[in-house]
């Protein structure tokens, strides 16, 4: 039989194991397992399975799905260490890490560093392109083999669309181009000049407080310090605005 109770201590905190866990059993043959962790309790083995399992194929899932990985990966690193039985299933994670990589590359990454959301479609934005190389980029900071032509062929192709800001006539493609800034700034681009530009512009209000926040993040990566303020509290204002309005956030882009 077995009984498990979960909880969270904040600091200060103390508690009591709760005594009914053991009502029922004979006393002497009882074992207590206790595990304290700084992380909450995800029950990472059963949504493990469920990316372990998960069947679909197009450039956003395959980037979420990596993306969820890298984040299962840095949560067994710790876990593996002190349980032998989730080696397995860490080293698991890294050949599916791997093979997502590879997938990104090819079939869907254009000879151009765009992205197609299907293998031999023509469809993509900006907004996905940002996001795959976005995740790639966490791959190659968690220390994953990132080809050096995939990642290449990506970056260029942000600075390009970076490079035009003016090209994005619609608050999706301001989203994109938000999303593109800042990826391509934590790659060291200087991108204040088209940051600005795009802060000053109201399809930037309507793309929603997320693109607004990226914006911000850009622009303090380019060392703007003060129009990176001014963002960061449009963003909040945005935010909280719609709050108000329906009680919900609607706009993630």
């Amino acid at each position: 039989t077995i009984r498990e109770a979960v909880g969270v201590l904040r600091p200060g905190e103390s508690t009591i194991l709760l005594p009914d866990l053991l009502d029922g059993l004979r006393p002497g043959s009882e074992e207590i397992q206790l595990s304290i962790s700084r992380r909450p309790d995800l029950r990472i083995d059963r949504q493990l399975d469920y990316l372990i399992d998960y069947p679909y194929g197009c450039a956003e899932q395959v980037s979420s799905r990596l993306f969820s990985l890298l984040l299962a990966s840095d949560l067994l690193s710790e876990q593996s260490r002190q349980d032998s039985l989730w080696r397995a299933r860490f080293q698991e994670l890294d050949l599916m890490i791997e093979s997502g990589i590879s997938h990104l590359a090819y079939p869907l990454q254009r000879s151009d560093g765009s992205f197609s959301l299907w293998r031999g479609s023509r469809y993509g934005n900006l907004w996905l392109d940002a996001y795959v190389m976005d995740v790639l980029g966490e791959a190659r900071r968690a220390g994953f083999d990132v080809p050096a032509g995939l990642w290449q062929r990506g970056i260029q192709h942000l600075r390009n669309e970076t490079n035009v800001p003016a090209n994005a006539r619609s608050p999706q493609q301001v989203a994109g181009l938000a999303y593109a800034l800042h990826v391509v700034a934590r790659e060291g681009d200087d991108v204040a000049a088209s940051a600005r530009y795009l802060l000053n512009r109201d399809l930037i209000r309507r793309a929603g407080f997320v693109s607004m926040a990226r914006l911000g993040a850009a622009l303090a990566l380019s060392g703007d310090t003060r129009q990176a303020n001014v963002a960061f509290e449009r963003a909040d204002a945005m935010r909280r605005l719609e709050l108000r309005t329906d009680g919900t956030s609607r706009r993630t882009t």
